[in-house]
């Protein structure tokens, strides 16, 4: 197909804000969806749906994460593009990062102080994981 119209033009901005995508639209023209996209950035119309992340799905981001669920499953689960997750465990889920091995050492001796039972559990849990390490489980 050649040149697109001022007609087609004016529909391909009506479908893009009706929130279709670039390939579905471009499949209906018979063009490429770079031409799509072309034409959305030359319109000064936002090729992506952008919005903010709300407090709640911030949080359920975050809870995924936690969960052990990966940035691509969490994005696919939540509609936001990787990099939105990613951004969102960055700058709200500072407290989801590992622990460091001194901050492991930390809880251990305040813990083993406290409570001889709870210093036993710890010893039997590591334990654990060094042999279904060694397994390889």
């Amino acid at each position: 197909m050649g040149k697109l119209s001022k007609k087609q033009i004016d529909e391909i901005k009506q479908l893009k804000k009706a929130g279709f995508t670039n390939n579905e639209i471009s499949e209906s023209f018979g063009c490429h969806p770079s031409a799509i996209s072309y034409h959305m950035v030359r319109s000064s119309l936002k090729n992506k749906r952008q919005r903010n992340v709300t407090t709640k799905e911030a949080k359920d981001i975050l809870n995924l994460k936690s969960d052990g669920m990966s940035v691509e499953d969490i994005a696919k689960k939540t509609g936001f593009g990787r990099s939105t997750v990613y951004k969102v465990i960055k700058e709200k889920g500072k407290d989801l990062a590992p622990l460091r091995k001194t901050d492991k050492i930390r809880i251990k001796r305040s813990l083993n102080d406290k409570d001889p039972a709870i210093a036993l559990a710890i010893r039997s849990v590591e334990l654990l994981e060094r042999i279904l390490k060694k397994v390889g489980i």
